[in-house]
């Protein structure tokens, strides 16, 4: 482990004495991790045959990554325990933040400090995938801090690189603003839905004070 917790628990296979789950934190605390075989946990339930055909049939392992969060109990922005205002931001800034919390690392021998640990390989893959459903959202969901922060120069740059891939997208042999402008109208996501948009989340972030 490299993140914040380690494992607490680790489960094997009666039969193939294989590591079928391991849990990280605790059912209690504000985040629980578990990883574990899903074709044998539906198989003991008895409903693999549905989860096959969720697949499409597939034959390989199937592991799930588990979380479970009580923003309420963790000290989160206020925004994150309301669900109304859970939105397209706070659901991958969450992820992001869970991927750090309780990663899998490959320990190091010279280098007692775990956070400073490599991914392994099956984090690396889970990290990958992740931050392509994130599409360019790779900031972690504050927790602990209850301040409205200023624009910052790592924020803008963020900012920057994610207006420059929707312009990429838009158009590109030609990526410019007008184009994505319009493109966001197209998609119902004209100025004065952005507007307040902005307005409900700075009265989120206010009250977050």
């Amino acid at each position: 482990m490299g993140g914040a917790f380690s494992v607490v628990e680790s489960i094997f296979n009666l039969r193939s004495g294989d590591l079928e789950t391991i849990c990280i934190g605790s059912r209690e605390s504000p985040i629980f991790l578990r990883i574990y075989d899903k074709k044998e946990q539906a198989t003991k339930d008895n409903d693999i045959v549905f989860w096959l055909d969720v697949w499409g049939g597939v034959q390989d392992d199937v592991t799930r990554v588990e979380w479970e969060v009580k923003p309420n109990n963790g000290n989160f922005e206020k925004y994150l325990s309301d669900f109304k205002h859970f939105d397209w931001y706070t659901g991958r800034e969450l992820l992001i933040y869970l991927l750090d919390w309780g990663r899998l690392a490959e320990p190091s021998e010279s280098d007692s400090t775990r956070s400073r640990w490599p991914d392994s390989e099956f984090w690396k893959g889970l990290r990958e995938i992740s931050l392509q459903w994130a599409d360019g959202v790779d900031w972690p969901v504050t927790r602990f801090q209850h301040t409205v922060k200023p624009m910052s120069e790592r924020y803008a740059k963020q900012l920057a690189g994610m207006i420059a891939g929707g312009m990429a997208r838009t158009n590109p042999e030609d990526p410019n603003i007008e184009e994505l402008y319009q493109k966001l109208k197209y998609y119902h996501v004209g100025m004065s839905v952005i507007e307040n948009k902005a307005i409900a989340k700075s009265e989120i972030l206010m009250r977050s004070e």
